[in-house]
């Protein structure tokens, strides 16, 4: 079942409006996470290149390692929510695999909240100091000078999206125990 799915005691136009929002999380994930993917395409491309031009014509290309670098921070930022939501992040199942169904409820309502916290206030950390670079014009001290802002900016989307995530898994997790212990008491 989808997060969110329709369920009893919401009004049909509550019902839209999570399942909308929902349904434009998952665009916004799946749509930086192609993203991610293009970008690892560019940079197998760009080392190739940077093979073929300093192997057969002496040629090397210098943007090629500073590019790279900053493409593999798009990719793991760009990509984290998208992670997140299926649950591809590092787990300790051993714990969990030896709880009863309303603990593991209440053990992964506690993660989502922790990791809503954190990841809100790396957002915010990061959208400051994005900021803060934008309005004092630096640029990267690298062989290819660009605003730093253009680099950092994907720090503080990346954690907005994860946490916009976790929020769902939150919420999720909370329906979970409420219907376990309506489901008990009935």
């Amino acid at each position: 079942m989808p997060p969110f799915a329709v369920r009893r005691g919401r009004s049909t136009m509550q019902r839209r409006v999570i399942s909308a929002a929902s349904r434009l999380l998952d665009l916004l994930e799946n749509a930086s996470g192609a993203v991610a993917a293009g970008i690892l395409v560019f940079i197998v491309g760009a080392m190739l290149l940077e093979v073929i031009a300093r192997t057969w014509f002496s040629a090397p290309q210098v943007w090629v390692y500073g590019a790279t670098e900053y493409a593999l921070l798009y990719i793991a930022f760009l990509g984290m929510a998208r992670v997140a939501r299926s649950q591809g992040h590092v787990r300790v199942d051993i714990v969990t695999d030896r709880l009863r169904e309303p603990s593991r409820n209440i053990l992964a309502a506690m993660v989502a909240l922790v990791a809503t916290v954190l990841c809100g206030a790396f957002a915010v950390w990061g959208a400051m100091v994005t900021i803060d670079s934008f309005h004092r014009g630096i640029v990267t001290e690298d062989v290819i000078r660009i605003p730093r802002y253009l680099v950092l900016w994907v720090i503080p989307f990346g954690f907005a999206l994860t946490t916009l995530e976790f929020l769902r898994q939150l919420a999720c997790s909370v329906v979970e125990i409420i219907e376990s212990v309506r489901a008990s008491t009935s």
